[in-house]
């Protein structure tokens, strides 16, 4: 009698073809004795992860420390597949590695102390299962760092304005801070 054969390879790379579904089948390299054929154990289908998400867990206050979640829900199957959920974090367009300032950790990015060069900076994350296929970019994250008000400068400066009489005098306050500062006058 005939019997169907099925040929699987151990290693594919999926990501050279450009495809974003892989069937992964692994097989037992023992078989009854009575058909020789090879007996298939568990599959699982690795697919792209859905459209990542940024969410923000702290507070992005200048001298903190900024965390970040990379939100995303697998689509690979069977649901109880085990696979670890993976991100890669992108600062202004260049791949994030953990360092002094940057600690990635799963799915989590953490910033290290605010500065204020930091205000500004535009964040993407994409996830992966097992090194496989990877999601769609997330939209972009702009760093948005709050900093009590500084350089504060009142123009005219000093102590003493000279004003003459029935004339207006413009007095000005400026600082630097985020969100814009508001100012209250008091004589």
């Amino acid at each position: 009698s005939l019997h169907p054969s099925l040929r699987l390879f151990q290693s594919l790379d999926l990501q050279y073809w450009g495809l974003t579904t892989a069937y992964i089948v692994p097989v037992s390299n023992s078989a009854p004795p009575d058909h020789g054929l090879t007996m298939m154990s568990e599959w699982k289908e690795y697919a792209s992860p859905s459209k990542r998400q940024i969410i923000t867990l702290t507070s992005s206050v200048l001298g903190s420390d900024y965390r970040l979640n990379c939100s995303s829900v697998s689509n690979s199957a069977p649901p109880d597949h085990g696979l670890t959920m993976i991100s890669e974090w992108k600062v202004n367009d260049q791949l994030i590695t953990t360092g002094i300032s940057y600690k990635v950790q799963g799915t989590e990015l953490t910033i290290t102390s605010l500065t204020r060069q930091d205000n500004g900076v535009k964040l993407t994350c994409v996830a992966y299962e097992d090194s496989l296929a990877k999601s769609v970019p997330s939209n972009e994250h702009v760093i948005d760092v709050k900093y009590v008000p500084d350089n504060v400068q009142i123009s005219p400066s000093g102590d003493i304005i000279k004003a003459i009489e029935n004339h207006s005098v413009i007095i000005q306050c400026t600082a630097d801070c985020n969100p814009t500062c508001s100012f209250q006058w008091r004589r």
